[in-house]
């Protein structure tokens, strides 16, 4: 948990900056400077294939078997989810938070990895400390410019 809580000091926010740009845009809705046009999300997403479609389909299928609750029919389309769009950080996230792991004690909900005596029940490629290590904090959270 030490070296979870380690990483996650790295990332950088400013919830500050995020909530009032939240409030202002609450307020003043399409009028905010922070409300996108259909036109700029359309461009932020970027270009879009047959195959990161059928990856936002497996999460949304996944999504649905964990409500109700049919976990291995979640993880089955968390997993193609993640080998479609490997760069969601939401889709691995989403999935790792269904592994619970008893041994973290209190932080069983933050783990999002394998169990340290059992690594290999661990159904995902990757796992919250081992990703954020090799792409590194900046990629968990992308400031946009306006």
């Amino acid at each position: 948990m030490m070296a979870i809580m380690g990483e996650a000091a790295h990332i950088e926010s400013d919830p500050a900056r995020y909530h009032a740009a939240l409030q202002d845009w609450i307020h003043r809705g399409a009028d905010s400077p922070h409300a996108l046009s259909p036109e700029a999300v359309t461009a932020r997403a970027g270009p879009q294939s047959a195959e990161r479609a059928l990856g936002h389909a497996h999460f949304e299928l996944a999504c649905e078997a964990v409500v109700h609750d049919q976990k291995a029919i979640a993880v089955e389309h968390f997993q193609a989810a993640h080998r479609l769009v490997p760069d969601s950080w939401t889709y691995r996230r989403q999935a790792w938070s269904l592994e619970t792991v008893a041994a973290a004690g209190p932080f069983e909900r933050f783990w999002q990895g394998p169990h340290p005596d059992h690594p290999e029940q661990w159904p995902y490629q990757g796992d919250w400390l081992t990703d954020i290590r090799a792409e590194g904090p900046a990629n968990y959270y992308q400031p946009w410019k306006a």
